[in-house]
């Protein structure tokens, strides 16, 4: 399950941000949604979804751990076992709520 320390890594870095870098996460995401829109020949699947990423401000909302279940929930559904994952999930959202 290759993304789950991926995804928890982003959560923990957006909630954080202020302890990494002087720039709010706002002005960051914001250059580099300008950065993909800017480039004409985005790869694959970046160039269909970086639009909508800009739209709802995928990186910053990262921060919210309601996002973080989201992405859970849909890793989750591509699963042969989701109640794992599920269990997983839980279990960060007890160590988040500390």
């Amino acid at each position: 399950m290759p993304d789950h320390p991926r995804c928890v890594f982003d959560h923990c870095l957006a909630l954080h941000w202020h302890d990494y870098a002087r720039q709010p996460l706002s002005q960051f995401t914001g250059r580099v949604y300008q950065v993909l829109a800017a480039e004409p020949e985005l790869p694959g699947r970046l160039a269909q979804i970086a639009p909508y990423m800009a739209a709802d401000d995928w990186l910053g909302s990262y921060r919210e751990f309601a996002v973080l279940e989201q992405v859970f929930n849909g890793i989750a559904r591509r699963l042969s076992r989701p109640e794992v994952w599920q269990a997983r999930c839980r279990r960060y959202r007890r160590c988040t709520a500390r």
